[in-house]
């Protein structure tokens, strides 16, 4: 995986877990 593939993948996990924070809250 490249770095791009790597920064896409975390900003999608992060996205994912502020959605969940913001669900459960």
């Amino acid at each position: 995986m490249t770095v791009v593939a790597l920064i896409a993948c975390n900003l999608l996990l992060a996205g994912l877990f502020s959605l969940v924070a913001v669900a459960l809250d």
